[in-house]
């Protein structure tokens, strides 16, 4: 064979190999991958323990899982529930004392009252709003609030001196007393005064920042002017003094109440004829009575609401205690009688009130007269008139007589 026929031969071979593969399947495409049930590798490979593979950090805060909710077996919205049919009902727990602090303080931080109770509490709606209209000299607020409606006007005030500040905190339980009991109060309107002397009671001392006692200072007919009594250089020349004449002259009170500490003992004074209702103040607070102290005070705001304003007062020097919720505790009901007089709250009211009406201010001193049903005023006679000849019918008309006849007619 030679070279021509050679490469023909072997030009067939490849053409023929080519035509071949293209026919077929490939080895690769055509072998069948083992099972897993039949691949003795694979059942080696699961029967070995496989690597731990790291996972990616999350990056998503990881939750805290939800508290499990016990069964209810009924909307609870404050009012008793039973757990089963045979369980007695239970109502919300308040404190046992409903007038200590504490049902005060949880009062303030929002705690629920008792609504099953049939004690009234001080809650959020009782506390007063202080105004804060009138300043100090250093411009600290003179705090004030006005409270109720009724027809019998009450002025109310702590110490004059910074230092008592004993008497700040029985106005401001009074005050929330007054508020948290309308109906004990339904025939008073009360101005109380907590804070006449601001800068006094941040100094600490019984004077104002002029060094000057504002119990001396009111423009009262005996104020003079006395340099060891820190009277001021004129009547009314404190801008405290003035603010308390503007608020007790716009308010025009039926008596004032002067509140005090009283560091040896205490005692009741009243100016302008309560006696009756010192009497009761003092019984109350196992005090002794004294009288017309504020007149022979040069300067005093009791001086000055009986001969400027002809508005009596009562003054109560309270003796100081431990504490001084301790002696709003001892002293509540002697405070309250100052403003409710003597008359019982819970009492219908009937006939005359004889402290409704001040003293006569033509004499400042008499304070043994009180008006009466059926009296009349010391200097005033009484008319009678004659009595009739007959019985007064129940009812009817009475026949009068006929006039007598004059001789000469």
């Amino acid at each position: 064979m030679n070279g021509s026929n050679k490469t023909f031969v072997g030009a067939a071979l490849l053409l023929a190999g080519c035509a071949s593969t293209m026919q077929q399947p490939s080895a690769v495409h055509a072998q069948k991958v083992p099972s897993p049930a039949t691949d003795p590798q694979s059942e080696l490979r699961q029967s070995l323990p496989q690597p731990a593979v790291p996972s990616a950090p999350s990056t998503r805060p990881a939750e805290s899982p939800s508290p499990k909710k016990p069964p209810v077996d009924g909307p609870y919205l404050g009012y008793p529930q039973a757990k089963s049919k045979n369980a007695p009902a239970k109502f919300p727990q308040g404190p046992s004392n409903p007038n200590s602090p504490s049902s005060v303080a949880g009062s303030r931080t929002g705690s629920v009252p008792d609504p099953f109770t049939t004690v009234s509490r001080t809650s959020l709606m009782d506390e007063p709003r202080w105004e804060r209209l009138h300043r100090s000299t250093d411009r600290r607020p003179i705090e004030t609030v006005q409270l109720g409606t009724g027809r019998e006007r009450v002025a109310v005030m702590a110490s004059l001196h910074g230092d008592e500040t004993q008497s700040i905190t029985l106005v401001d339980q009074l005050t929330r007393y007054v508020s948290g009991h309308a109906d004990e109060f339904r025939d008073v309107t009360v101005l109380f005064i907590r804070t006449p002397n601001p800068d006094g009671q941040a100094a600490k001392t019984p004077y104002n920042t002029r060094h000057v006692d504002l119990n001396r200072n009111f423009p009262a007919s005996n104020w003079k002017l006395i340099q060891s009594k820190h009277t001021g250089d004129k009547a009314g020349s404190e801008v405290e003094t003035r603010a308390i004449v503007r608020l007790i002259s716009e308010f025009r009170p039926t008596r004032l109440i002067h509140i005090k500490d009283g560091s040896a003992g205490g005692f009741v004074n009243h100016d302008g004829g309560l006696h009756e209702l010192a009497q009761e103040v003092a019984r109350r607070s196992s005090l002794k009575v004294v009288q017309d102290l504020g007149q022979a005070t040069t300067g005093s705001v009791e001086s000055y609401t009986w001969t400027q304003l002809h508005v009596p007062s009562l003054t109560l020097l309270v003796p100081k205690e431990a504490g001084e919720l301790a002696a709003w505790d001892k002293n509540r009901t002697a405070l309250v009688a100052t403003i409710v007089g003597l008359t019982d709250p819970f009492t219908p009211k009937t006939g005359v009130d004889r402290q409704r009406q001040p003293a006569s201010p033509s004499s400042p001193r008499d304070s043994s007269w009180t008006p009466r049903k059926n009296s009349s005023p010391p200097g005033l006679t009484e008319t009678t008139l004659p009595a009739f000849p007959v019985a007064v019918p129940e009812r009817g008309y009475l026949e009068l007589p006929p006039p007598p006849s004059r001789k000469g007619r």
